[in-house]
């Protein structure tokens, strides 16, 4: 009686394994297609920045960024006062 409780046991033992070891290369391989998808979405989004021209005058939008922060401060400060 003991030795069909041990089998039992190693075979449930067994088959628990199996499953983890299952749901573990399962994971790991839905990391892995996430991670292919997250460096096609950035592919994509570097192909649609250089078509439209977003990187043909960068030094433009720094100047633009600045004087629409100087124009935010002075509006702050004139509130204030």
């Amino acid at each position: 009686m003991r030795d069909v409780a041990l089998r039992f046991t190693i075979h449930v033992l067994r088959l628990r394994l199996m499953k983890d070891v299952f749901l573990l290369e399962f994971l790991t391989f839905y990391e892995f297609f996430v991670a292919l998808l997250m460096g096609f979405a950035a592919l994509c989004f570097f192909i649609w920045a250089i078509l439209t021209g977003n990187f043909k005058d960068v030094e433009a939008i720094k100047y633009k960024v600045y004087e629409m922060e100087v124009v935010h401060e002075e509006g702050r400060k004139g509130k204030n006062r």
